[in-house]
């Protein structure tokens, strides 16, 4: 019986590891105008993303675009960076919208529109997939 069930468990933990496919990750850059040259930390980017911080260190104000929620770059950076789920992202962002405390980032759809709004807004800052990253823009950040 014990065999058994050994047997069992190893075809089973085969299985799970053959129907489970590995989705790796690309890098993801945090960029700025090339004309920001604000020292700007995660710590920073954290707080600029949640609506708890509206300026850079220099007093400009900051424009905070992003992915869509479906996007696997927003999903990568909502955990890696804000450090919270994407269900809890969107709950947080909930309760701010409802009691009038903060709107949630400018959303656009993809790498290359991000990319062309931050180059064309000086104060902006998003992030896209690094593979995108160009002269362009100014690259803070990147993470995989």
């Amino acid at each position: 019986m014990t065999n058994r069930r050994f047997i069992l468990t190893a075809i089973s933990l085969l299985f799970l590891g053959f129907s489970t496919p590995q989705i790796s990750k690309a890098e993801i850059s945090i960029i700025v105008h090339p004309s920001n040259d604000a020292v700007i930390s995660l710590k920073d980017v954290k707080r600029i993303y949640l609506g708890k911080q509206k300026h850079y260190a220099d007093g400009t104000k900051s424009i905070p675009y992003c992915r869509a929620y479906t996007s696997p770059e927003k999903a990568q950076f909502v955990e890696a960076i804000l450090l919270k789920s994407m269900l809890q992202l969107k709950a947080y962002w909930a309760e701010l919208l409802f009691t009038g405390k903060g709107v949630p980032p400018k959303t656009l759809e993809s790498s290359e529109a991000i990319k062309q709004r931050i180059a064309s807004t000086p104060a902006a800052i998003g992030y896209i997939d690094s593979s995108f990253v160009d002269e362009s823009v100014r690259e803070i950040h990147r993470f995989p």
